[in-house]
């Protein structure tokens, strides 16, 4: 009986542990990598003086050179206005600091004890232990920063999503250096409400935050008319474009990173064109098939010609939108080369 306890509580623990290690969205430490599939726009941090306050001495050293905070508990908006109105995509705010958040930039002049690598462009930094909540405002289905770190190099990022449930994403995983900034992002199915950063010693060295980019759709690949290269349109079509919306995996035989069928086929559109409808349905004309022989099933759905070529550049961009079933967006671009008439 006592073995079979045992053998119980293992099996438990073991499926736990495994659980624990499934994460929602994927963890990017090359930016390169994450601009690639995240589609996310940079959000330019405000002017290092945009914030009314100047709380520092400026002995023994020039600290009121090229910085300004703001009471800690309003935070900073980005991109603008500094001093949150409402209207900011991002709020961010220290809750383990003292009374202030700062902007501070190049020529921000603490020794490098207190600020280690010096800025080379707008930095928020706290007052105190240097924890950062990011609270994104419409929610966010991908984001990168630059985090600033310092001589402990030991953060954790927990992402919170829309639905309350969480990734963690430890200093183990994230593998920062020692006083550099280094790129980390996130992309996700899941909307993500929140970003939280937990570093260990910035009240004895800053850390900080940087160089923030965020997207408000969850970014795919599509394939206009698969199988052909170049994706070449008669001006003249009178007929529908063949668009797929591809089902990827993250690596051969790991998590989905992306599954087509979970795609409201009415939500689909190409360059604002909605997919063709027919009968007195008006059956959505999208279907499930594996476009690019990799083993999974992706959607194709057929946009009408007529209404798509309004005009005839040579050549330009597909830009695909659409929401799942769930209601996230998503979207997706493809190249085109229109073909005029003779």
């Amino acid at each position: 009986m006592k073995r079979f306890i045992w053998f119980v509580v293992v099996l438990a623990l073991f499926s736990w542990a495994g659980t624990a290690r499934a994460q929602t969205a994927t963890l990017f430490t090359s930016q390169s990598g994450f601009d690639a599939v995240a589609g996310a726009t940079s959000l330019a941090l405000p002017a290092t003086t945009s914030l009314g306050g100047q709380p520092f001495s400026p002995s023994p050293v020039p600290f009121s050179v090229n910085y300004s905070c703001i009471a800690n508990g309003t935070g900073i908006g980005i991109p603008t206005p500094a001093a949150p109105d409402g209207t900011e995509k991002v709020l961010v705010t220290a809750p383990a600091a003292g009374g202030w958040v700062c902007l501070i930039g190049p020529d921000w002049s603490p020794p490098l004890t207190n600020t280690n690598p010096k800025p080379t462009g707008p930095t928020i930094v706290a007052n105190g232990e240097d924890d950062y909540l990011l609270v994104f405002k419409p929610a966010v289905y991908a984001v990168g920063l630059e985090l600033l770190t310092n001589s402990s190099a030991a953060e954790a990022i927990t992402l919170t999503f829309t639905d309350s449930t969480t990734d963690v994403f430890a200093d183990s995983v994230l593998e920062t250096s020692a006083n550099t900034f280094e790129f980390v992002g996130f992309k996700s199915p899941k909307a993500i409400a929140s970003l939280f950063v937990n570093t260990i010693g910035g009240g004895s060295q800053n850390e900080g935050i940087s160089g923030v980019s965020t997207a408000e759709s969850f970014q795919v690949q599509i394939d206009i008319k698969p199988g052909s290269d170049p994706n070449s349109i008669s001006c003249s079509s009178k007929g529908v474009i063949p668009v797929a919306i591809l089902t990827t995996s993250i690596a051969a035989g790991d998590s989905v990173d992306f599954d087509a069928s979970t795609v409201d086929p009415t939500t689909v559109a190409l360059n604002g064109v909605k997919a063709k409808v027919v009968g007195k349905k008006e059956q959505t004309l999208c279907h499930l098939e594996d476009v690019d022989a990799d083993g999974d099933v992706d959607m194709v759905c057929q946009i009408p010609t007529y209404d798509f070529l309004t005009d005839c550049p040579s050549e330009g961009f597909g830009e695909l939108t659409a929401t799942t079933f769930g209601g996230a967006p998503i979207s997706g671009t493809d190249s085109i080369r229109f073909v005029p008439d003779n």
